[in-house]
């Protein structure tokens, strides 16, 4: 069974199962000229701006303009920049948390609202709840069964999967659902 202890080795399974994600730059230090080329690189409304230095951490941005990322993470150690999914919301079906189990047992933490980041599905979520794959309630939350082939296509099971999903392809994979984070012991 995979354990993923801290962000870092989140990062690296994402990165190492070539799961999409939103563009990313991580670094451990600021670093002026690799922030503008990321930023040039990937043009984008919004960022989203997180510490990587612990779980938890009050140091996360999910909607950073453009002008003012470099302002934003000058002082900061350990952090990732990523386009902001913020810049998708028109398109955005369902985000927040699901962890299946082998014995497809399925907990469920989301929200359909378009405005809503992962983390916000978890303070304030409209479906929370454990059950089974075979539950009309899981079928019925709209954009999670594209969440759920996902799971299936990649093996995460026994895993806590932070995603996002949209009526469209987005991500460095272009595909439909993105994955933010992936937790089992933190």
């Amino acid at each position: 069974m995979i354990e993923i202890k801290t962000k870092k080795e989140s990062l690296l399974l994402i990165e190492k199962l070539g799961l999409n994600k939103l563009p990313e730059v991580y670094l451990k230090v600021f670093d002026k000229e690799k922030v503008s080329a990321f930023l040039k690189k990937y043009p984008a409304k919004f960022y989203a701006v997180r510490s990587k230095s612990q779980a938890g951490s009050k140091i996360f941005n999910f909607k950073v303009k453009q002008e003012d990322v470099i302002s934003y993470v000058e002082n900061l150690t350990e952090f990732t920049i990523n386009v902001s999914s913020f810049g998708f919301s028109n398109w955005q079906l369902c985000t927040g948390e699901v962890k299946i189990e082998k014995d497809m047992k399925i907990s469920v933490c989301v929200s359909n609202n378009p405005e809503f980041s992962a983390r916000d599905a978890g303070l304030m979520p409209d479906y929370n709840f454990v059950s089974t794959l075979e539950d009309p309630k899981v079928k019925s939350i709209k954009g999670l069964k594209e969440v759920v082939d996902y799971i299936f296509k990649y093996e995460l099971f026994g895993i806590i999967v932070e995603f996002a999903s949209f009526d469209r392809f987005v991500g460095i994979k272009d595909e439909k659902v993105v994955i933010f984070e992936l937790r089992t012991a933190y």
